[in-house]
């Protein structure tokens, strides 16, 4: 289980109150260009705190698109114009955790604690990186300091407990999980993880308790049906492991563990054939969890989140694809591979005009590529190769705006850009048939016979 919680005050910073889900991150976008040159827009030499305070919102934005390398630029510029800002400091300490550069991260945190010391959530936020990264002893020491400064704080209870539940202390977790729940009844993520240490000191009484205690706080909170999924199959409780399961599946439809524990509870109860269902899903998931793994080792690349879109988009799961093609482009604006990727799940959407849209930017960037090659003084032998690539990417872009023209029956539009893409298959000589169709009814039979001819050249076994 993983369920801590942050208190978080920024755009780009995110705290969880459970485990972690797979679901890839939505960062969908307009223009893969547009967020650099808005930085680049927004950017101020105006050393004063206000201009530091807007430097901090535009580094949020560029870290929430994947540009985390020039967040920390932005946020290092905001710094050297107000360094007493401790906000600021945590702010850069969350991105470079982002970036595992970790020892960065934590000179950051301990510079903001140096400026505000008595702030208790600075010690909180310090502490939560600290567990994140298994520090167990200095998050103890960082949120047994936040609750002294502030002892009415639910959230250090709460993740100091989650420190005693990863070190196998749960009478100290319970103990502390009780105190964030009277300090807050309302604050799920505690009767969450309470409900967790008693089902792990299988009390699975008070744990159901517990759990059924968070979900009547916050319905469809996938760790707290998870959780009380694993109490009833503790209990050998079949029936109700399925149904809490599949409510947290309708959530998070990424989560192996919940088709795990789903198919045991399937077998249990003799259903095979469900029990198979379940297992096929979980083939396709562990796949999935170890291109998430690559993407959470170097979340900055965006091979790893082409990869993974791909590998969705290829599951039928095209939404979620592209949540990730936007991220790669995101990440890096001037490859066309994201963007004509993106442009299939989108035309498996039927959202045409946006896969056009992304086709038209595809070929841009290879064109403007194949351009600047011709004045490149680099070996013959690189260059006809990277001009041979640039080619290919622009031809993919040309091949599928053709199938999203042809949707738009707009035949013409279609195989001027299956020309270009070099493609001649089943489908483009059905766009000949079918403008020569568009021609019979103008009345124009010599068009019409001339598309019919090119339609039987590429694939003669058509009936006309």
């Amino acid at each position: 289980m993983r369920a801590i919680v942050l208190l978080i005050g920024l755009a780009f910073v995110s705290g969880c109150g459970g485990s972690k889900s797979d679901a890839p991150v939505d960062l969908s976008i307009d223009n893969p260009k547009k967020a650099e040159k808005e930085a680049a827009a927004s950017s101020t030499d105006i050393e004063t705190p206000e201009n530091a305070r807007k430097l901090l919102i535009n580094a949020a934005r560029l870290a929430k698109q994947g540009l985390v390398g020039k967040a920390a630029e932005q946020l290092s510029h905001a710094i050297s114009m107000n360094p007493e800002d401790p906000e600021l400091y945590i702010a850069r300490a969350e991105v470079y955790g982002i970036m595992r550069e970790d020892a960065s991260a934590l000179a950051d945190y301990s510079t903001a604690v140096r400026v505000r010391p008595s702030d208790s959530s600075i010690h909180n936020r310090r502490g939560f990186f600290l567990l994140s990264r298994n520090e167990y002893t200095r998050a103890v020491k960082d949120f047994s300091e936040a609750i002294r400064l502030k002892p009415d704080s639910p959230q250090a209870y709460n993740n100091r407990g989650l420190v005693y539940l990863s070190i196998n202390d749960p009478k100290k977790a319970i103990a502390d999980f009780s105190k964030a729940v009277k300090l807050d009844p309302k604050y799920a993520d505690a009767w969450n993880n309470r409900g967790f240490a008693q089902y792990k000191q299988k009390q699975y009484k008070a744990a159901l308790g517990d759990l059924s205690k968070a979900l009547a706080v916050k319905p469809n909170y996938v760790n707290a049906l998870n959780n009380r999924g694993l109490t009833y199959l503790a209990m050998k409780n079949y029936d109700a492991v399925v149904t809490d399961m599949t409510s947290a599946i309708a959530v998070a439809p990424y989560e192996l563990k919940l088709f795990q524990a789903r198919r045991t509870a399937h077998i249990g109860l003799q259903d095979f054939a469900s029990a198979r269902q379940d297992a096929s899903r979980i083939e396709w998931l562990v796949q999935l969890a170890a291109l998430t793994k690559e993407i959470d080792r170097a979340p900055t690349s965006y091979d790893n989140y082409i990869r993974r879109g791909i590998y969705l988009a290829e599951g039928g799961e095209h939404e979620a694809a592209i949540r990730d093609f936007s991220r790669a482009a995101r990440i890096n604006n001037s490859i066309p591979e994201p963007l004509v990727e993106r442009a299939k799940s989108l035309l498996a959407l039927n959202q045409t005009g946006d896969a056009i849209r992304d086709c038209a930017t595809a070929i841009e960037i290879s064109e403007q590529a194949q351009s600047v090659l011709k004045q490149n003084q680099a070996a013959d032998s690189i260059r006809e190769s990277t001009a041979a690539i640039e080619s290919a990417n622009a031809q993919a872009a040309y091949s599928v705006r053709g199938d999203a023209w042809m949707v738009k029956e707009q035949y013409s539009r279609a195989i001027a850009d299956y020309e270009k893409a070099n493609r001649f298959d089943t489908t483009v000589a059905e766009a000949y048939l079918r403008r020569a169709r568009q021609y019979e009814q103008a009345g124009n039979a010599p068009m019409a016979a001339a598309d019919r001819k090119q339609a039987k050249a590429i694939d003669p076994l058509r009936r006309l």
